[in-house]
């Protein structure tokens, strides 16, 4: 009597594969796709982290932008008073001041502060106002820089 194998048996004894080492095999397998999957995840926490120092970064480069603007525009308007081309009245200033610090207009002192002149960044009209200024062609009442835009701004309380 011949004894016939199992195709599935024949190919283990050609290969000389013992059923126990494939399923070690698979074994190694899932070992090596877990510990991909957790480098991809630190990888993806790392990736996370830099965008985030990224995005700060960029708000550090606008602030410094910002001020470097105003820094320029106030040192330019200083030197333009020193010359007599802008008319400096210490008091309409003072009462512009006041009016910022209570969170009022400094050009109507009636409506509440909600925009922010563009170019130098101060927050000191109302948005009717502000349109006026770029309408005009006037300058910041705070720091006589040309005003491009008016932007609203929205505070939480």
């Amino acid at each position: 009597m011949n004894y016939m194998q199992p195709l599935w048996d024949q190919d283990s004894y050609h290969y000389n594969w013992v059923p126990h080492d494939v399923h070690q095999q698979f074994g190694i397998e899932w070992d090596i796709i877990n510990d991909l999957r957790f480098d991809m995840a630190r990888l993806q926490q790392r990736m996370n982290g830099m965008q985030r120092m990224l995005g700060a970064c960029m708000e550090m480069q606008l602030d410094l932008q910002r001020s470097i603007r105003q820094e320029v525009s106030a040192a330019l308007n200083r030197s333009a008073g020193s010359r007599g081309m802008i008319d400096d009245s210490s008091s309409k200033d003072a009462h512009n001041w006041d009016n910022v610090r209570k969170g009022l207009c400094c050009i109507c002192s009636k409506g509440n502060i909600d925009s922010l002149l563009y170019r130098c960044g101060h927050m000191c009209a109302c948005f009717k106002c502000g349109n006026e200024l770029v309408q005009s062609g006037a300058k910041c009442p705070m720091c006589h820089a040309p005003v491009i835009e008016v932007v609203r701004a929205y505070s939480i309380q």
